[in-house]
């Protein structure tokens, strides 16, 4: 079903994607976990790649900023949770009421 998009791979396995969609329509966390982690056995077991190379991600932000994270997937993922420090406030931090 993921065909195109970030299917790079061209992975197909009707019953992943039959067992992704379960995972993604169960509310309940218990249910959905449990869910998830049968989708993932099976991608693990069919082993459609192997990643031999992961390139190192080299960032820098400025001391200013608090609660910086990084995911090695995304590195803009988090970047809502960032924040400069009030006291370390410059004129460009400041957004007109």
């Amino acid at each position: 079903a993921g065909l195109g998009g970030l299917n790079y791979g061209s992975y197909v396995n009707p019953e992943f994607d039959r067992r992704v969609r379960e995972a993604a329509d169960t509310y309940d966390r218990r249910g959905a976990r449990t869910r998830w982690k049968s989708a993932v056995d099976l991608l693990n077991g069919d082993a459609p790649a192997i990643w031999v190379y992961l390139p190192k991600i080299a960032a820098a932000v400025h001391a200013r900023f608090e609660n910086v994270s990084f995911r090695p997937d995304a590195w803009w993922a988090t970047l809502w949770t960032w924040e400069v420090n009030p006291a370390l406030r410059i004129p460009r931090d400041h957004v007109a009421p």
